[in-house]
């Protein structure tokens, strides 16, 4: 029982600190006119290129959490979507979501490289013209991809189609 109250207590602050950690952190508006979309950045971010006429990467300051979105045809429906990310990776966890009025799936998806255990948290968002896949990786591993997940997340629940 005090295992699990320790626990517990270790989540939750967690959960907190990196809560106010992103909290504190101003941030700006990014727009990509391109891609037709907007999301709010901390200050230490940038967009560090495009990869094709498609896809923008957005990265901060020390390098070792990204964010890409990607612009690509519309789909039918969210089932769709989670067909093709079951098909990509079987362990996927997927649940839909909902961003700023677009309907879509977000799954944490677990990769290996080179016998090395990745996550990237993925969202697959269904627009009236267009789908966007939003991917954040950080470069960690293991426990220490939950604390970057949180700091994701706040960014890329702020994406907005124009």
């Amino acid at each position: 029982m005090l295992f699990r109250f320790k626990l517990l207590f270790s989540v939750c602050l967690l959960m907190i600190i990196s809560t106010c950690v992103f909290a504190e952190t101003k941030s700006r508006p990014y727009t990509n006119t391109s891609l037709g979309f907007s999301m709010m950045l901390p200050e230490d971010w940038h967009q560090a290129g495009n990869i094709g006429q498609e896809t923008v990467s957005l990265k901060n300051d020390q390098g070792d959490m990204e964010i890409k979105v990607y612009k690509g045809p519309v789909v039918k429906s969210l089932e769709e979507i989670k067909a093709y990310n079951l098909q990509v990776d079987p362990g996927a966890v997927n649940e839909k979501v909902t961003l700023n009025g677009i309907d879509g799936i977000k799954a944490i998806i677990h990769v290996n490289i080179n016998g090395v255990e990745m996550k990237n948290l993925s969202y697959v968002m269904i627009a009236p013209k267009a789908q966007y896949i939003i991917t954040g990786t950080a470069d960690v591993v293991g426990a220490d991809f939950d604390s970057k997940k949180i700091i994701l997340e706040n960014i890329i629940e702020t994406f907005k189609v124009k």
